[in-house]
């Protein structure tokens, strides 16, 4: 919208009432149906803290743990109380133990109070026995407000912490996101799920038809993770096509308002299709200047902060970021951030050599 900082989105050609009436509608539940349970559970969750916390920026009435199972059914003896509209910003969380589904958008509660942090923990691992269902414990008293996210459940002492900060999301957060991912489920065929196997055939370079669907779910989801209070929205239309990821954050206090913070377009580059008929230099020098295209015209039709331009090289011979240099200077001028990462046939290509042997 004129006048507007960057990143405050207009959606593309909407304006005025016809922006916040489809912002606001495109923003609630179901706009992350998409994901996983544990990613939707971070994603509500997260979500609603952000809320609470900015209508209650005192916090005055945040200050003792509050902890989120992913169980919608209460246990135990303890009564509970059903508060049905929980995401709305407007109840106290903290002293509270909550059963939710992985939406989070209403709960039941049972209050914890004269509990100290260890009768909290007591209570879900061993008065319920839950200790090991997915846990989110916000604790509202460090200065920086943190929520941590237990994947096991309690009675394990590994957790993550979420971010639940404020502000402009820089590329490299992004591209840090996507690089986890890219370690943990991507960069070999031992790495990668049974559901998604990025290859054909391994040994002859030969990628699966839909290999670049298959990432994009998987970025996705770790981007939903990574920045669990924004909306990770996929194959968005625009005037200028369709774009594949936009990283978009509501303004927990002005319904309708968002910030877009980056746009990313993903390609996969490879030597052969997944039938094994081979993809000539020129497609794959093309496919990048297109890509380069798409992510500086999606930036611009969202208004986002960031575009980006992510490849997955699935090719014969590494490229390191090779692949890019017919397009840097354009890249730099239209301000779309290059990135490549490597996706190995086998585990063996990808552990490091041994010079000289």
């Amino acid at each position: 919208m004129a006048g507007e900082p960057p990143g405050k989105a207009s959606l593309g050609p909407w304006q005025g009432a016809d922006l916040a009436r489809t912002a606001r509608s495109v923003a609630g539940i179901g706009a992350d149906a998409h994901l996983a349970p544990l990613e939707r559970f971070v994603s509500g969750v997260v979500k609603l803290l952000v809320r609470r916390r900015a209508v209650d920026s005192a916090g005055a009435d945040e200050r003792s743990l509050a902890i989120f199972l992913l169980h919608p059914e209460p246990v135990g003896s303890e009564p509970a109380t059903l508060v049905p509209l929980l995401d709305n910003g407007l109840t106290q969380l903290s002293g509270r133990l909550w059963f939710v589904s992985e939406v989070a958008a209403r709960g039941k509660c049972v209050e914890l109070s004269g509990c100290d942090d260890a009768a909290a923990f007591d209570l879900v691992t061993k008065t319920l026995n839950l200790g090991a269902v997915p846990t989110i414990v916000y604790d509202p008293r460090p200065t920086s407000p943190e929520a941590r996210l237990y994947r096991k459940g309690i009675s394990e002492e590994e957790y993550e912490l979420l971010n639940i900060g404020a502000g402009p999301i820089a590329e490299h957060e992004l591209a840090a996101a996507v690089d986890a991912v890219y370690i943990n489920l991507l960069a070999t065929p031992d790495s990668q799920l049974k559901s998604v196997k990025l290859w054909e055939q391994s040994s002859k370079w030969w990628p699966v038809d839909n290999a670049e669907n298959l990432i994009h779910a998987q970025i996705i989801a770790g981007l939903a993770v990574g920045f669990p209070r924004c909306w990770i929205r996929a194959e968005q239309h625009s005037v200028s096509g369709r774009l594949d990821i936009l990283i978009e954050e509501p303004d927990p206090s002005r319904n309708g308002n968002v910030t877009n913070h980056g746009v990313i377009e993903l390609k996969v580059l490879r030597s052969f299709g997944s039938t094994g008929a081979a993809v000539s230099e020129e497609k794959t020098r093309s496919w990048v200047v297109e890509g380069v295209e798409q992510a500086s015209a999606y930036r611009n039709d969202r208004a986002a902060l960031v575009a980006a331009l992510y490849c997955f090289d699935m090719r014969k011979v590494p490229s390191d970021e090779t692949c890019f240099d017919h397009v840097r200077e354009d890249a730099a001028k239209l301000k779309v951030q290059l990135r490549v990462w490597f996706i190995y046939a086998s585990s063996k290509a990808f552990r490091p050599k041994i010079k000289g042997k």
